[in-house]
Protein backbone atom coordinates (compact mmCIF):
# COMPACT_ATOMS: atom_id res chain seq x y z
CA UNK A 1 0.00 0.00 0.00
CA UNK A 2 1.56 3.46 -1.47
CA UNK A 3 2.36 5.65 1.98
CA UNK A 4 -0.02 8.34 0.39
CA UNK A 5 -3.17 5.62 1.60
CA UNK A 6 -1.70 4.85 4.65
CA UNK A 7 -1.49 8.25 5.76
CA UNK A 8 -4.89 9.18 4.47
CA UNK A 9 -6.50 6.50 6.75
CA UNK A 10 -4.87 9.06 10.17
CA UNK A 11 -5.42 12.38 8.74
CA UNK A 12 -8.27 13.76 10.69
CA UNK A 13 -10.51 15.14 8.20
CA UNK A 14 -11.03 18.11 10.53
CA UNK A 15 -7.37 19.61 9.97
CA UNK A 16 -8.86 20.36 6.50
CA UNK A 17 -10.62 23.30 7.60
CA UNK A 18 -7.60 24.69 9.50
CA UNK A 19 -6.18 28.39 7.71
CA UNK A 20 -2.34 29.56 7.64
CA UNK A 21 -0.59 30.67 10.67
CA UNK A 22 1.35 33.12 8.84
CA UNK A 23 -1.39 35.93 8.46
CA UNK A 24 -4.35 35.94 7.02
CA UNK A 25 -4.74 34.78 3.86
CA UNK A 26 -5.42 37.26 0.80
CA UNK A 27 -7.86 34.42 -1.03
CA UNK A 28 -11.26 33.85 -1.07
CA UNK A 29 -10.93 29.98 -0.84
CA UNK A 30 -7.62 28.95 -2.36
CA UNK A 31 -5.75 27.33 0.29
CA UNK A 32 -7.76 28.43 3.21
CA UNK A 33 -8.07 24.80 3.76
CA UNK A 34 -5.11 22.84 4.04
CA UNK A 35 -3.52 19.31 4.95
CA UNK A 36 0.00 19.77 5.55
CA UNK A 37 1.71 15.96 5.45
CA UNK A 38 5.06 16.08 7.07
CA UNK A 39 6.17 13.50 4.49
CA UNK A 40 4.47 11.56 1.31
CA UNK A 41 5.12 9.33 -1.40
CA UNK A 42 3.09 12.28 -3.58
CA UNK A 43 1.18 15.28 -2.80
CA UNK A 44 -0.93 14.73 -6.15
CA UNK A 45 -1.81 10.95 -5.67
CA UNK A 46 -2.63 11.89 -2.04
CA UNK A 47 -5.33 14.57 -3.12
CA UNK A 48 -6.34 11.85 -5.89
CA UNK A 49 -7.17 9.65 -3.03
CA UNK A 50 -8.56 12.54 -0.53
CA UNK A 51 -11.23 13.41 -3.59
CA UNK A 52 -12.38 9.30 -4.10
CA UNK A 53 -13.16 9.43 -0.69
CA UNK A 54 -14.61 12.92 1.46
CA UNK A 55 -15.28 15.98 -0.58
CA UNK A 56 -12.80 18.61 0.14
CA UNK A 57 -13.79 21.97 -0.70
CA UNK A 58 -12.06 24.02 -3.59
CA UNK A 59 -8.91 25.55 -3.21
CA UNK A 60 -8.08 22.97 -0.71
CA UNK A 61 -4.13 22.46 -0.59
CA UNK A 62 -2.43 19.38 0.72
CA UNK A 63 1.58 19.92 1.18
CA UNK A 64 4.48 18.86 2.40
CA UNK A 65 7.72 18.93 2.75
CA UNK A 66 9.03 15.76 2.06
CA UNK A 67 8.13 14.46 -1.33
CA UNK A 68 9.55 10.96 -2.12
CA UNK A 69 8.02 10.03 -5.33
CA UNK A 70 6.33 12.89 -7.03
CA UNK A 71 5.76 13.11 -10.47
CA UNK A 72 6.40 15.22 -13.54
CA UNK A 73 5.55 14.89 -16.93
CA UNK A 74 7.24 12.82 -19.35
CA UNK A 75 7.36 10.16 -16.77
CA UNK A 76 10.01 12.15 -15.04
CA UNK A 77 10.22 11.88 -11.24
CA UNK A 78 10.25 14.94 -8.70
CA UNK A 79 11.52 14.06 -5.39
CA UNK A 80 12.36 16.42 -2.12
CA UNK A 81 14.85 16.31 -0.18
CA UNK A 82 13.28 16.97 3.68
CA UNK A 83 12.70 20.61 4.82
CA UNK A 84 13.95 22.19 1.97
CA UNK A 85 11.46 22.44 -0.90
CA UNK A 86 7.66 23.02 -1.47
CA UNK A 87 5.25 20.35 -3.01
CA UNK A 88 1.53 21.11 -3.25
CA UNK A 89 -1.27 20.08 -4.46
CA UNK A 90 -4.57 22.23 -4.61
CA UNK A 91 -7.19 21.27 -5.94
CA UNK A 92 -9.94 23.10 -8.32
CA UNK A 93 -13.10 22.26 -9.45
CA UNK A 94 -13.28 24.11 -13.02
CA UNK A 95 -16.22 22.78 -14.02
CA UNK A 96 -17.18 26.09 -16.13
CA UNK A 97 -14.25 25.00 -18.45
CA UNK A 98 -14.72 22.88 -21.53
CA UNK A 99 -12.30 19.92 -21.62
CA UNK A 100 -10.64 21.17 -24.64
CA UNK A 101 -9.86 24.28 -23.26
CA UNK A 102 -7.50 22.33 -20.12
CA UNK A 103 -4.12 24.02 -21.15
CA UNK A 104 -5.93 27.26 -19.99
CA UNK A 105 -5.53 25.51 -16.54
CA UNK A 106 -1.92 24.67 -17.26
CA UNK A 107 -1.81 28.90 -18.24
CA UNK A 108 -2.97 29.87 -14.73
CA UNK A 109 -0.83 27.19 -12.99
CA UNK A 110 2.37 28.76 -14.48
CA UNK A 111 1.95 32.02 -14.34
CA UNK A 112 1.02 31.90 -10.63
CA UNK A 113 4.34 29.68 -10.28
CA UNK A 114 6.07 32.57 -12.31
CA UNK A 115 4.65 35.92 -10.02
CA UNK A 116 5.45 33.90 -7.09
CA UNK A 117 8.68 33.30 -7.54
CA UNK A 118 8.76 36.97 -9.33
CA UNK A 119 7.69 38.05 -5.67
CA UNK A 120 11.44 37.44 -4.24
CA UNK A 121 13.62 37.76 -7.45
CA UNK A 122 12.58 41.29 -8.06
CA UNK A 123 16.42 42.49 -9.15
CA UNK A 124 16.89 42.93 -12.97
CA UNK A 125 19.45 40.37 -12.88
CA UNK A 126 16.86 37.39 -12.55
CA UNK A 127 14.92 36.03 -15.73
CA UNK A 128 12.38 34.40 -14.77
CA UNK A 129 10.39 32.36 -17.87
CA UNK A 130 7.77 29.64 -18.43
CA UNK A 131 9.02 26.97 -20.01
CA UNK A 132 6.17 24.83 -21.98
CA UNK A 133 4.90 23.03 -21.13
CA UNK A 134 5.62 23.02 -17.59
CA UNK A 135 9.19 24.11 -16.32
CA UNK A 136 9.98 27.71 -14.54
CA UNK A 137 13.05 28.66 -15.64
CA UNK A 138 15.39 31.42 -13.79
CA UNK A 139 17.97 32.52 -15.91
CA UNK A 140 18.18 29.17 -17.95
CA UNK A 141 18.26 26.70 -15.06
CA UNK A 142 14.57 25.02 -13.62
CA UNK A 143 13.41 26.27 -10.22
CA UNK A 144 10.27 24.51 -10.62
CA UNK A 145 7.77 22.31 -11.94
CA UNK A 146 3.66 21.78 -12.57
CA UNK A 147 1.83 18.84 -12.67
CA UNK A 148 -1.98 19.28 -13.64
CA UNK A 149 -4.26 15.77 -13.19
CA UNK A 150 -7.58 15.85 -14.22
CA UNK A 151 -11.06 13.99 -13.69
CA UNK A 152 -13.29 14.04 -17.05
CA UNK A 153 -16.08 13.20 -18.21
CA UNK A 154 -18.02 13.68 -21.24
CA UNK A 155 -18.00 17.30 -21.39
CA UNK A 156 -17.28 18.13 -18.38
CA UNK A 157 -14.18 18.57 -15.79
CA UNK A 158 -15.11 17.04 -12.30
CA UNK A 159 -11.59 17.93 -10.74
CA UNK A 160 -8.16 18.94 -11.07
CA UNK A 161 -5.35 18.76 -9.12
CA UNK A 162 -2.78 21.45 -9.54
CA UNK A 163 0.56 19.84 -8.42
CA UNK A 164 4.01 22.52 -7.92
CA UNK A 165 7.56 21.37 -6.52
CA UNK A 166 9.22 24.64 -6.15
CA UNK A 167 13.22 24.71 -5.22
CA UNK A 168 13.12 26.97 -2.16
CA UNK A 169 16.16 26.35 0.19
CA UNK A 170 19.15 24.52 -1.00
CA UNK A 171 22.93 25.93 -2.03
CA UNK A 172 24.16 22.87 -3.87
CA UNK A 173 21.18 21.33 -6.43
CA UNK A 174 22.42 17.66 -7.53
CA UNK A 175 21.53 18.61 -11.08
CA UNK A 176 23.55 21.92 -12.88
CA UNK A 177 20.38 22.64 -14.76
CA UNK A 178 18.60 23.27 -11.34
CA UNK A 179 18.45 26.19 -8.98
CA UNK A 180 16.45 27.27 -5.96
CA UNK A 181 15.23 29.91 -3.82
CA UNK A 182 18.21 30.60 -1.76
CA UNK A 183 20.76 29.52 -4.14
CA UNK A 184 19.33 32.77 -5.86
CA UNK A 185 19.27 35.36 -3.14
CA UNK A 186 21.66 33.86 -0.66
CA UNK A 187 19.65 33.72 2.17
CA UNK A 188 16.87 31.13 3.18
CA UNK A 189 13.06 31.47 3.06
CA UNK A 190 9.90 30.04 5.11
CA UNK A 191 8.34 27.59 3.16
CA UNK A 192 4.60 28.34 4.36
CA UNK A 193 5.30 31.96 3.39
CA UNK A 194 6.23 30.95 -0.26
CA UNK A 195 2.95 28.72 0.08
CA UNK A 196 0.56 31.81 0.64
CA UNK A 197 2.45 33.96 -1.74
CA UNK A 198 1.45 30.78 -4.33
CA UNK A 199 -2.43 30.96 -3.43
CA UNK A 200 -2.82 34.33 -3.59
CA UNK A 201 -1.41 34.26 -7.35
CA UNK A 202 -3.24 30.76 -8.19
CA UNK A 203 -6.68 32.44 -6.97
CA UNK A 204 -5.70 35.71 -8.89
CA UNK A 205 -5.75 33.89 -12.84
CA UNK A 206 -8.02 31.39 -11.82
CA UNK A 207 -10.66 33.85 -11.29
CA UNK A 208 -9.68 35.49 -14.47
CA UNK A 209 -9.97 32.02 -16.01
CA UNK A 210 -13.38 31.41 -14.31
CA UNK A 211 -14.89 34.89 -15.29
CA UNK A 212 -13.42 34.08 -19.04
CA UNK A 213 -10.62 36.22 -19.49
CA UNK A 214 -9.37 33.70 -21.87
CA UNK A 215 -7.62 37.02 -23.99
CA UNK A 216 -5.74 38.57 -21.12
CA UNK A 217 -4.96 34.90 -19.50
CA UNK A 218 -3.12 34.05 -22.46
CA UNK A 219 -1.54 37.53 -22.86
CA UNK A 220 0.35 37.49 -19.76
CA UNK A 221 0.99 33.63 -20.29
CA UNK A 222 3.05 34.59 -23.87
CA UNK A 223 4.71 37.69 -22.18
CA UNK A 224 6.51 34.81 -19.58
CA UNK A 225 6.82 32.43 -22.32
CA UNK A 226 10.44 30.72 -22.81
CA UNK A 227 12.13 31.49 -26.46
CA UNK A 228 9.09 33.44 -27.81
CA UNK A 229 10.57 34.35 -31.21
CA UNK A 230 13.90 32.83 -30.84
CA UNK A 231 15.29 30.41 -33.66
CA UNK A 232 16.13 26.85 -31.43
CA UNK A 233 17.08 23.24 -32.12
CA UNK A 234 14.69 20.80 -30.88
CA UNK A 235 15.12 17.06 -30.56
CA UNK A 236 12.87 14.45 -31.83
CA UNK A 237 13.56 10.69 -31.37
CA UNK A 238 17.70 12.15 -31.29
CA UNK A 239 17.00 13.90 -34.41
CA UNK A 240 18.05 17.56 -34.81
CA UNK A 241 15.35 20.24 -36.21
CA UNK A 242 15.84 23.83 -36.13
CA UNK A 243 12.78 26.02 -35.74
CA UNK A 244 11.26 29.45 -34.81
CA UNK A 245 9.14 29.35 -31.68
CA UNK A 246 5.68 31.05 -31.96
CA UNK A 247 4.04 30.44 -28.56
CA UNK A 248 1.07 28.06 -28.27
CA UNK A 249 -2.26 27.71 -30.39
CA UNK A 250 -5.65 27.85 -29.58
CA UNK A 251 -5.79 24.04 -28.49
CA UNK A 252 -2.88 24.37 -26.45
CA UNK A 253 -0.03 22.95 -28.61
CA UNK A 254 3.41 24.43 -29.05
CA UNK A 255 3.54 26.14 -32.48
CA UNK A 256 6.88 26.22 -34.14
CA UNK A 257 7.84 27.56 -37.76
CA UNK A 258 9.73 25.97 -39.84
CA UNK A 259 12.62 28.47 -41.96
CA UNK A 260 9.93 27.88 -44.52
CA UNK A 261 7.40 29.27 -42.66
CA UNK A 262 5.54 26.30 -42.25
CA UNK A 263 3.77 25.38 -39.06
CA UNK A 264 4.04 22.75 -36.54
CA UNK A 265 2.17 21.98 -33.85
CA UNK A 266 4.04 19.81 -31.18
CA UNK A 267 2.43 17.99 -28.14
CA UNK A 268 3.73 17.36 -24.93
CA UNK A 269 6.28 14.66 -25.57
CA UNK A 270 6.85 15.43 -29.40
CA UNK A 271 10.03 17.28 -28.98
CA UNK A 272 12.96 18.05 -26.30
CA UNK A 273 14.21 22.04 -26.57
CA UNK A 274 18.33 22.71 -27.50
CA UNK A 275 20.13 25.77 -27.51
CA UNK A 276 19.70 28.96 -29.50
CA UNK A 277 20.87 29.14 -33.03
CA UNK A 278 22.60 32.71 -33.37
Amino acid sequence: MCLAIVLFKFVDVATINKVSLFGVMETLFTGKSRIFLPFVDSTNSYAMQLLKNVNPPEGTVVYTHEQRQGRGQRENVWITPPGRHLTASIIYRPNFLKPDWLHYLMMVAAVAAHDTLSDYLQNGQYDIKVKWPNDILVNERKIAGILIENNLTPGRIQWSVLGFGINVNELEMPLPNATSLQQLTGTTHALNEVMDRLCVQLEKHYLLLRAGKHEQLREAYLSRFYGLHQRRVFYKAGVAFVYTVEGISEEGHLVLLTDRGERVLAGIKDYAWGDPVV
